[in-house]
């Protein structure tokens, strides 16, 4: 019963709709988390590249400097993270950090050295993601040519737990949409197959009731086309092997009436002989002749019946033929 049950049009059906459905919502779910977390990182990448068109803008190059930038700007001291090396070839310059800066570096240990992930996103060995630019440029300080090296880091944690948050909606609502869909897909396939198993239990109803198996009709649904289209069909089957075994019935009816008046005679005539043959032999050859007639007739009667039948499972073959020619024939 499960097998048929899993063997069903509904089942197929939903097992197709629900296959098709996996498919979709995966390429949904991956279109829109890549289209959000390209944006997420986009905008995490202007923001660090503005932070760095205005550091090279401020020419930092001593501490008076610095501080004119870092209390003229209001960054993000939480996320964004800013580092400033004057003089970094020769390591005579000066150091100076944005605020949580010198914290954000020891406590997540990121290197230059750490694996990039995609473009400037790095990973470090604590597992904590960020955006990375650095830039090395010359500048003219007080007369002096001094390069200066920017480093600007950028927290992605807060881009981490939104994706997380994106990707566990998304994968609820595939879920909800997968089991409700399917289940309603189930239901309807159901509902569309309704006309096909009513007319299965019917033509089981017939075919174990002997007495309506001649006289069987199968009910005939409005909706759907082809289901109502594929019952009137079998109707007109039914109809038209209900005619055929009535006249094979008929037939029979005929032909055993037909034998029986001839076997009767025969075997009158033999029952003759056995009482008054010894008394009366004058009625044998009487009664020999007339049982090989009627023997005789039967052969040409059975010959007949077998022509019959065989004709009757022939081919029918349609031929032009003279009808004034068949009919004097007939008459004849």
């Amino acid at each position: 019963m499960t097998k048929k049950l899993f063997n069903s049009s509904a089942a197929r059906i939903t097992r197709v709709y629900a296959l098709m459905l996996v498919i979709v919502t995966l390429l949904t779910s991956a279109a829109v988390i890549s289209y959000a977390g390209a944006n997420l990182i986009h905008v995490r990448q202007e923001a660090t590249e503005s932070t760095m068109k205005g550091l090279k803008r401020s020419f930092i190059g001593d501490r008076s400097m610095w501080n004119w930038w870092r209390f003229s700007r209001a960054n993000d001291t939480k996320n964004t993270f800013i580092r400033v090396i004057t003089n970094p070839v020769h390591k005579k310059g000066q150091t100076f950090y944005s605020k949580n800066a010198q914290r954000f570096l020891k406590k997540s240990k990121a290197k230059p050295s750490d694996p990039l992930l995609l473009g400037h996103i790095a990973r470090s060995k604590n597992n904590v993601y960020y955006y990375h630019l650095k830039s090395v440029t010359k500048q003219d300080v007080k007369e002096n040519e001094t390069g200066v090296q920017y480093d600007v880091w950028l927290r992605l944690d807060d881009v981490i737990d939104l994706m997380g948050k994106i990707v566990a909606t998304i994968l609820g609502i595939a879920l909800l949409s997968f089991i409700i869909g399917t289940a309603l897909i189930y239901w309807v396939a159901k509902r569309l197959n309704r006309p096909l198993v009513q007319l299965t239990r019917s033509s089981k109803i017939h075919t174990k009731d002997v007495e309506t198996a001649g006289t069987a009709q199968l009910p005939v649904p409005k909706t759907p086309q082809e289901v109502h289209d594929l019952s009137i069909e079998f109707n007109h089957l039914l109809a038209s092997l209900n005619q055929r075994s009535e006249a094979d019935r008929q037939f029979v009816s005929n032909a055993s009436h037909e034998l029986r008046t001839p076997i009767a005679g025969i075997r009158g005539h033999v029952e003759m002989i056995k009482r008054h043959g010894d008394e009366h032999p004058e009625i044998i050859p009487t009664s020999l002749d007339f049982i090989d007639k009627e023997s005789k007739r039967m052969q040409t009667m059975i010959e007949n019946l077998l022509k019959l039948s065989r004709a009757s499972q022939r081919p029918l073959a349609l031929s032009a033929g003279a009808l004034s020619e068949t009919v004097t024939g007939m008459v004849e």
